[in-house]
C-alpha cells in the first residue's frame, strides 16, 4: 500500500503528535507499506526518514500559528505534481487540521481516495493556551465548527481513547474510530538503572519522580513542583525533563520553594536516553489535563511504573 501522510508539525520538534507519526512511519514500513510524508521547513526539499520519503514543504512562524506549529505556503500545484510523480497514494493519513493537513484533505478528495484524520489535541482546551491571545483569538466558536467540518470530511478519524471519542460524538462528531497510541515494548520495557543517576547525582537509594515531556504552560508543571514541595525528605528527587518556554519559569519556582537540589532539569531527552530516565526513576507524573491520551503516561505503564495523573483525566488513559 502507498501512504501519503500529511502534518503540519514533524521532527525537529518533539511532541506527541510527532512521536504517534514516527510510531505510524515505523510500523508501516515494517509491514511492507511504502510511505510519503508532507511536513513543513525552512524550504522546500526532498530527504528520507527510516525508509520514508519526506517532503519539507516551505512553512514560517506566524502571528496566528499554534504553539510550535509553523504555517505552509498553500501549494496545491507543487503537491499535486508531486502526488502524480509517486504515481498516486492509495490513502492519506491527516495529523492536524492546517494548511498541509488541509492540502491532504484536499488531495484526497481530488484523487478520490479514503483519506483518515487523527485527533490528537483537545483542540477546545488547545484554543485557551494557545489561540486566545492572538488576532484570532475571539473566533473560537465559528473556528471550532471549521475543524468539526474539516474532521468530519474524512472517511474516518481516529482517536486514541474512548473518553475522547464519547466527547467528539457529543459535539458532532462523526465517523469515529477508537485506536489507541502505541509503544515499542521491546524498547520501553522494566530494568535497573544505575549509571544515570550517577550522572545526575541522585543517590541509588533515593527515590525519585519523572515528568518528560514539553515544558509548557498547559502541562502544569508547576503544580508538580508545589506539590514535590510538601515532601519534607530529602532523599526524594523530582526530575523535570525536557525543553520549552517555561523552564526559566519552573527554575525559578524550584528556587523559591528551596528544591533546587531536589529538582533537576536535565534538559532535551533523546529517544535513546528515554527508557533510561524511566528505568532510573520509581514514579511517573503528569499534572497536565491536556491530553487526549498521553503517550508517555503509556511509555511509563511499558514499564511498570507507578505513575500519577491529573484527577479529572483518568478516563483519557484507557480505551476499554
Amino acid at each position: 500500500m502507498k501512504i501519503a501522510i500529511f502534518t503540519d508539525t514533524f521532527i525537529p520538534t518533539n511532541d506527541g503528535i510527532v512521536t504517534s507519526i514516527c510510531n505510524n512511519i515505523k510500523y508501516f514500513i515494517s509491514v511492507g507499506n511504502k510511505v510519503c510524508l508532507f511536513a513543513p521547513g525552512s524550504s522546500f526539499k526532498k530527504e528520507e526518514y527510516r525508509g520514508a520519503v519526506v517532503y519539507r514543504i516551505k512553512s514560517r512562524k506566524s502571528s496566528i500559528s499554534p504553539g510550535n506549529y509553523k504555517q505552509a505556503n498553500f501549494d496545491f500545484k507543487r503537491f499535486n505534481k508531486i502526488w502524480k510523480d509517486a504515481g498516486g497514494f492509495d490513502i492519506v493519513h491527516i495529523h492536524s487540521p492546517g494548511i498541509i493537513g488541509g492540502l491532504g484533505l484536499f488531495l484526497s478528495k481530488v484523487h478520490k481516495v479514503p483519506s483518515v484524520c487523527t485527533y490528537h489535541t483537545n483542540l477546545d482546551m488547545g484554543w485557551d493556551y494557545f489561540m486566545r491571545d492572538t488576532p484570532i483569538g475571539t473566533f473560537k466558536k465559528p473556528i471550532k465548527n471549521l475543524f468539526k467540518k474539516f474532521f468530519n470530511s474524512a472517511s474516518i478519524t481516529l482517536t486514541p481513547s474512548r473518553c475522547t471519542l464519547n466527547i467528539l460524538k457529543k459535539e458532532g462528531y462523526k465517523h469515529l474510530k477508537v485506536i489507541p497510541n502505541s509503544v515499542d515494548t521491546s524498547i520501553f520495557k522494566p530494568g535497573k538503572e544505575t549509571k544515570l543517576r550517577k550522572k545526575l547525582k541522585i543517590p541509588s537509594k533515593a527515590k525519585v519522580v519523572l515528568y518528560v515531556g514539553r515544558l509548557s504552560a498547559e502541562k502544569k508543571i508547576d503544580l508538580l513542583i508545589k506539590a514535590f514541595s510538601y515532601i519534607r525528605k530529602t532523599d526524594r528527587y523530582l526530575v523535570i525533563a525536557g525543553r520549552g518556554s517555561v523552564l526559566n519559569k519552573l527554575k525559578k519556582l524550584a528556587r523559591e520553594y528551596e528544591l533546587e537540589d531536589r529538582i533537576i532539569f536535565p534538559g532535551y531527552i533523546s529517544d535513546k536516553e528515554l527508557p533510561h530516565y524511566y528505568r532510573m526513576c520509581d514514579v511517573f507524573a503528569s499534572a497536565s489535563d491536556f491530553e487526549t491520551q498521553g503517550i508517555t503516561f503509556i511509555e511509563a505503564m511499558a514499564l511498570s511504573l507507578i505513575h500519577i495523573s491529573e484527577p479529572t483525566r483518568p478516563l483519557y488513559i484507557s480505551y476499554a
